[in-house]
C-alpha cells in the first residue's frame, strides 16, 4: 500500500483508469460483439465458414457459443444469419 500522498494518488488514478478502461472493452465487446483489437474475420470466410456449418446444427450451436451468444440475446446471431442469408440470395444463380 502505498504510504506517501502522491504515491496515493498515482494509486487512486490507476485503479480509476483500469476501471474505466475496462468498462470501455466490456461496452465495445457488448455492442459489436468483438472485443477490442481483435482480428475481424473477411465476410467471404464468414459465409464459406457458415455454408459448412448451416446443414448441421450441432456444429452452428457450438460456432454460436464460442462467439459468445446467449440465449437471452440472440441479437447477434439473428444479425449475423440476416447477413449471410442474404449473401447466400446474392449468390444464387
Amino acid at each position: 500500500m502505498a504510504t506517501d500522498p502522491v504515491a496515493r494518488v498515482e494509486e487512486r488514478v490507476r485503479k480509476g483508469v483500469d476501471r474505466g478502461l475496462n468498462r470501455v472493452f466490456r461496452n465495445v465487446r457488448e455492442k459489436y460483439n468483438r472485443p477490442i483489437f481483435s482480428e475481424k474475420v473477411p465476410e467471404d470466410v464468414q459465409f464459406n465458414e457458415f455454408m459448412l456449418m448451416k446443414d448441421d446444427p450441432q456444429i452452428m450451436a457450438q460456432f454460436l457459443a464460442d462467439q459468445g451468444v446467449s440465449q437471452k440475446d440472440p441479437s447477434s446471431a439473428l444479425e449475423y444469419f440476416h447477413r449471410m442469408l442474404k449473401r447466400m440470395e446474392q449468390d444464387a444463380p
